[in-house]
């Protein structure tokens, strides 16, 4: 934490807050699922979101926001234990395990007309089978900065040729130490 002063942009938290949340829902975390879903994706109620790495600090934010905004939500993550938490205590609609789970037969079972919104934090595999699954209708793909880069890593699948015929990449965020922007383009940073 800090005073503000010499760190360019940096807030003083407010007196009180734990520091857990000045560390997660009021940082980073926060902000790129609050810019995501709402300034980027531009999620509407009714709508369908997907999130990736649903069961994570940023993805766990952005679900709920989907859901406080009236989305009907689903979230990926690894494992009967966070695919149980997500739906019981985030309240997520529903999600999908990709450890143990086909992720296209799934999603086709679980989003059968369209997907407004994927907000996608881990790239790979997940997101083929996203923009694989998505009708040409689908409205917004947002991705965070860490999906990315690690899609330039060899060892992840990049993403398909499809990506802009099926789901329009809305932006990037890139938070940086000054402050948050919007930054245009699916891989803008």
């Amino acid at each position: 934490m800090t005073d503000g002063k010499g760190l360019g942009g940096m807030q003083k938290v407010a007196p009180g807050t734990p520091p857990n949340l000045a560390l997660s829902l009021f940082g980073v975390n926060g902000l790129t699922s609050y810019f995501g879903m709402i300034e980027i994706g531009k999620i509407r109620a009714g709508e369908t979101v997907v999130v990736s790495g649903a069961a994570g600090a940023t993805g766990s934010v952005a679900g709920q926001i989907a859901k406080i905004k009236g989305c009907r939500v689903i979230g990926a993550a690894g494992g009967p234990a966070k695919c149980a938490w997500l739906v019981n205590e985030a309240h997520f609609d529903a999600a999908i395990d990709y450890k143990s789970e086909d992720i296209g037969a799934r999603l086709s079972e679980l989003c059968p007309e369209e997907i407004d919104v994927f907000f996608d934090n881990v790239g790979g595999e997940v997101l083929n089978e996203v923009l694989a699954s998505t009708p040409q209708k689908g409205k917004s793909h947002v991705r965070t900065q860490r999906t990315a880069a690690e899609d330039r890593q060899a060892s992840r699948p990049r993403p398909s040729d499809h990506d802009r015929a099926q789901l329009r990449p809305r932006g990037g965020l890139r938070l940086g130490p000054r402050h948050c922007r919007h930054a245009g383009g699916i891989d803008s940073a």
